[in-house]
């Protein structure tokens, strides 16, 4: 894969991992206006189309970029493309929000487990190095979470657990990234 369909690729699944986070952590117990559970395919839909959109503008901003390189210190940078993408990025971003939580909790339980491990598997498979620390993090928060939810019923329980091991998993993998890079700093530094 070239470098810039591969910048593209990682900025979509780091953006829509964040709105996937929002809309998981900050929309679990607010219960959703009737109206979302009619219009479900249409947040699929749109939910798709600005996951789309974010790859795009992802691969306007690697390939301006890759650009400049070329061009060397002659030329200067497209900066209106730049501007434009970097704007249509932030849009993206916010209108995944409302429509993955239309997504998240107006289809059926099985499909908001589904999407949620998909997404705490991909962290863990991308947290490299730390994917012990990645592992740990989302054992204890998913502990937690078990322990919260404990007089809820069972898709509430479940949802918990979820949401903890998708929070635990996060912060477990930038914490132990953020460690392993101090211990081998400090490494090469002896």
């Amino acid at each position: 894969m070239n470098r810039p369909l591969c910048n593209a690729a990682i900025l979509t699944v780091s953006f829509t991992y964040i709105a996937l986070w929002i809309a998981l952590v900050a929309g679990g117990d607010e219960p959703l206006r009737s109206d979302w559970t009619l219009r479900w395919l249409l947040s699929v839909a749109t939910t798709l189309f600005l996951m789309g959109t974010l790859f795009l503008m992802g691969l306007v901003m690697a390939s301006a970029q890759q650009a400049r390189g070329w061009a060397g210190s002659r030329q200067k940078p497209a900066g209106a493309a730049m501007a434009i993408a970097a704007l249509v990025t932030v849009g993206a971003l916010l209108g995944l929000v409302p429509s993955l939580r239309a997504v998240l909790w107006g289809g059926p339980a099985w499909l908001r487990w589904a999407i949620v491990g998909l997404a705490t598997t991909t962290v863990l498979i991308g947290s490299g190095r730390a994917k012990g620390c990645a592992a740990l993090g989302g054992l204890v928060w998913s502990a937690l979470g078990a322990w919260i939810g404990i007089e809820r019923d069972l898709v509430g329980r479940i949802d918990l657990i979820l949401t903890g091991l998708m929070v635990g998993t996060m912060v477990g993998a930038a914490g132990g990234t953020l460690w392993m890079a101090g211990r081998w700093r400090g490494r090469k530094g002896l």
